[in-house]
């Protein structure tokens, strides 16, 4: 249709002027059919292309989502085995603590034993003082009373002095009575025989006088014997004798009266000396011995307090050292079940530690095992999306290089002409081909079938162009302004570009893309992990999509319509 317009047009420049508008308004019924034939196949495909567009953009996302979902796979796999080291390195740490501690333990369990044993050895220490004591006890015990029966048997014996002495006062003093009456009754005497010795001395005086009498009276007798019978001399003589006797008495009376005064004064001295003495004396022995006897019950009583705060002393010390050692023994008992308290606790935290530390081990080997078969899984879906996307992603950047290689041809042109085969329309909306109508079948139409050259035995003249192009549009060619109106035709310059053959060569992305960032990314998209090893797909995908989200496509939003395999060739319209 759109040859058959050009045509039209070049048919229309050289008819007369006169059927210019029957020309003019077929020609404008043409064109606009032509457009709007031209324009509804591009709309449809815009629009198909269009969501197309959407849907491989929700894929990319989806893609994209699923990739973001196996980067945080692979982070959270990181992360994963990051605690797994961080755990293990924990549990070594806890490990070398639990060793530390274990050894802390012992230590500490050794010193309890020499703590322990020390306390066992100062308890004996302590019970062998006990028995020191308790023997220091019995011979205090046995010394007290020792002590008592000394006191008793000193109590005794000072009260057997005491009555001893009593008795020897009584005696003595019975003694001294008695002696007080001897003496008494011998001064009596004495007294009795110096009175009766004065009586004897008067009787003797009698007796003198009756000898003087009886002398006298032998006086008178010798007298009268001398008278009688003897001679004077004689008389004389026994005179003097007789005078020498009662001398002789008169001596010895007066010296026995002298000495018998002497001896009572003597003796009467001599008992008062001796009262006195023996008073004074039994006086100071008794207070003596009274104040000995004081001192002794004094000294005995202080040795009782003394012995009595001695035994409390001991028996307060013994309570005190029976409460140390029931203390001591109750402590070391409740340190040893601490001990082992400790212990049992820490038997059963390592066992409870063990069996956790296995149960986590099992448990992140059971995980690194699932992470590792999701990790094949997710290196075999990425393989799988991979495989599935190359094929997409190379269609998509050959369409985009073919779009933007056409863009880049078509930037001089708005309309393009299609050679009919003069039996099938070549540009229709449908999916058959389509017969031309009947008014395009007739010879004189514009743009009909033409009647063969060969048809006739005539000489063959050569053949016309089917189009003549006017390389100046309608308002610098001086067309109608009906047609300026109706549509407004730019001036045609197609110029074919030379990169339209390397799509068939093996640099066909590199040539088509016109970025050298976009063809490092591309073929590496292209490429995929097995040509690069080294590469990251995510990054370079990721890459990709950011630079094309960033920068716009450069075909002005022109897109080749798809053409059916048996669609003649385009003609371009210059």
């Amino acid at each position: 249709m759109a040859a058959s317009s050009d045509g039209a047009r070049g048919r229309w420049v050289e008819e007369p002027q006169g059927a210019s508008e029957l020309q003019i308004a077929q020609l404008e019924t043409r064109l606009r059919a032509a457009v709007t034939e031209l324009v509804e196949p591009t709309v449809q495909k815009m629009t198909v292309l269009g969501s197309e567009v959407e849907h491989l953009t929700s894929s990319v996302a989806r893609h994209m989502k699923e990739l973001d979902s196996l980067h945080l796979g692979q982070l959270r796999f990181q992360e994963q085995v990051g605690a797994v080291t961080q755990m293990k390195e924990e549990m070594a740490r806890w490990d070398s603590q639990r060793r530390v501690y274990e050894a802390a333990v012992d230590e500490k369990l050794e010193a309890m034993l020499h703590k322990l044993d020390a306390q066992r050895y100062a308890l004996e220490q302590k019970e062998s003082t006990l028995h020191h004591l308790n023997r220091n006890l019995d011979r205090v015990a046995s010394e007290v009373n020792r002590l008592v029966e000394d006191q008793d048997s000193v109590r005794e014996a000072c009260e057997a002095r005491v009555d001893e002495q009593s008795k020897r006062l009584t005696h003595f003093k019975a003694e001294t009575e008695v002696r007080f009456a001897s003496v008494e009754r011998q001064h009596n005497a004495l007294s009795d025989e110096l009175w009766g010795d004065e009586l004897g001395l008067a009787k003797i005086a009698g007796e003198l006088k009756k000898t003087n009498a009886t002398f006298g009276k032998l006086e008178d007798a010798v007298a009268a014997l001398q008278e009688g019978k003897a001679e004077a001399v004689q008389l004389e003589k026994l005179r003097a004798d007789v005078a020498k006797m009662v001398h002789e008495a008169n001596t010895s009376t007066s010296q026995m009266r002298h000495t018998v005064g002497e001896v009572v004064n003597d003796v009467r001295e001599h008992f008062r000396t001796a009262s006195e003495t023996i008073a004074s004396h039994n006086a100071s022995f008794v207070k003596q011995v009274r104040e000995e006897y004081q001192a002794e019950l004094s000294s005995s009583a202080m040795l009782r307090e003394e012995v009595k705060s001695f035994m409390n002393r001991a028996s307060q010390s013994v309570e005190s050292l029976e409460l140390r050692v029931d203390e001591v023994g109750s402590k070391a008992n409740a340190l040893a079940a601490e001990a082992r308290e400790e212990l049992e606790e820490l038997n059963r935290r390592r066992k409870r530690d063990k069996t956790s530390a296995d149960n986590e081990l099992k448990a992140l080997k059971k995980r690194l095992g699932g992470v590792f078969d999701n990790s094949d899984a997710v290196l075999r879906g990425l393989e799988h999306i991979y495989s599935v996307l190359q094929p997409v992603l190379e269609s998509d950047l050959m369409q985009c290089a073919l779009e933007k290689q056409d863009a880049v041809d078509r930037d001089r042109i708005s309309l393009m002409g299609v050679k009919d085969d003069e039996l099938t329309l070549s540009r229709s909306t449908h999916t058959e081909p389509q017969r031309p109508r009947p008014e395009c079948r007739v010879k004189t139409a514009p743009g009909g079938m033409k009647p063969s050259k060969t048809d006739g035995h005539g000489p063959q003249v050569p053949q016309r162009p089917v189009v003549r192009v006017d390389n100046r549009c309608v308002s610098c060619s001086g067309q109608a302004p009906l047609v300026l109106a109706a549509f407004k035709m730019a001036c045609l310059h197609y110029a074919l570009g030379a990169n339209r053959s390397l799509l068939q060569g093996p640099g066909a992305l590199s040539a088509l893309s016109g970025d050298g960032g976009d063809d490092l990314g591309m073929s590496s998209l292209a490429r995929g992990p097995h040509d690069e090893e080294k590469g990251d797909t995510f990054t370079d995908y990721t890459f990709v999509e950011e630079r094309g989200r960033a920068r716009p496509a450069t075909g002005n939003g022109v897109r080749l319509p798809s053409v059916p395999p048996g669609t003649p060739r385009v003609v371009s319209v210059r």
